[in-house]
């Protein structure tokens, strides 16, 4: 094993040397270097060097290994390095919000919660880059740590917010979390019928995505907007509506889905009866089949592919 000293020398000649060609020097140090020799020659990169080639390839060695040694150095480089410290050139600043996102994922493989301040503060700065936001706020979400989600939802609910994709991801990130905070701006911003939601309908989706992960089955609010999301206009929108219902203890959620199958988009009355088959299994789709009158005869090949695979798993 290399003593300190002699690593950090090791490391800066063969930086130059290979200068050109970060594929070279990383294959050359990963052959040579143990574990432990690789995670401090990778938190040297990140606290010396400059080339954003190096240190992009570098993040992505950490991420690989994800050697907690690194966790720090990530953060600190996350919440310490600035662009005009490695940007000349408008090419230059997007590779450089570039690393910044690689980093966060990074950080979130690692999920620990020790990254959840330095993350919050990037997620609260209007000032970062809309991407690297984004990406922070599913990070967050990643995590799972719920000291997240007061942050989370002033996201979701800031109709000021520069950025409907930042809102879309905290949206996201909420539904990872599951906590029932979330309700209460999910269903203000579903009620509110802003215009904004029919031009980003994106958004809508995704809170409506989200509401299927969170055990709200009390609230009737609930119910209430998932209904309305059925016949919204976007197919996305009402298949989304499905799943949620579909996923939700609403009693109502059965008939609501079976009146789906009649949808006009085909997507959208398949993704209705594949609902009912994964909440009643083949029973269901027999009862839809011998009950549902009119039944949309382009869904009677898929409720007997259905029928089919429960077959073939009865017999396996």
């Amino acid at each position: 094993m290399t003593d300190d000293k002699a690593l950090i020398s090791e490391l800066k000649e063969d930086i130059t040397r290979y200068h050109e060609s970060p594929s070279a020097f990383f294959s050359k140090i990963i052959s040579e270097k143990t574990e432990d020799e690789l995670a401090m020659a990778y938190n040297y990169i990140l606290e010396n060097v400059n080339d954003i080639s190096f240190l992009t390839q570098t993040v992505r060695e950490i991420d690989r290994n994800r050697n907690p040694e690194n966790l720090d150095v990530l953060i600190d480089f996350l919440m310490s390095k600035k662009e005009e410290d490695f940007c000349t050139s408008e090419s230059s600043k997007n590779d450089f919000v570039a690393l910044k996102i690689l980093i966060v994922r990074a950080i979130s493989n690692f999920r620990s919660e020790k990254s959840t301040p330095a993350l919050l503060y990037c997620l609260n700065s209007r000032n970062e880059n809309y991407k690297l936001r984004l990406s922070v706020a599913e990070a967050l979400g990643k995590i799972g740590d719920k000291t997240a989600v007061d942050s989370l939802i002033r996201v979701v609910k800031n109709e000021e917010e520069k950025s409907v994709y930042v809102r879309e991801s905290a949206a996201k990130a909420l539904g990872m979390l599951g906590d029932l905070k979330a309700i209460e701006p999910f269903v203000m911003i579903l009620q509110s019928k802003k215009s904004f939601l029919s031009k980003f309908t994106f958004l809508k989706e995704q809170i409506i995505e989200s509401i299927g992960k969170l055990n709200c089955a009390q609230d009737r609010r609930v119910l209430e907007v998932l209904e309305e999301s059925l016949q919204d206009e976007s197919s996305q929108v009402r298949l989304n509506a499905i799943e949620s219902l579909s996923n939700s203890d609403f009693y109502e959620a059965d008939g609501l889905i079976e009146k789906m199958i009649f949808d006009s988009d085909s997507d959208v009355s398949v993704g209705a009866l594949i609902s009912l088959y994964n909440m009643g299994g083949k029973q269901r789709i027999e009862r839809v089949l011998r009950e549902v009158e009119n039944f949309p005869i382009h869904l009677l090949q898929e409720a007997r592919d259905l029928l089919d695979l429960e077959e073939e798993e009865d017999e396996e």
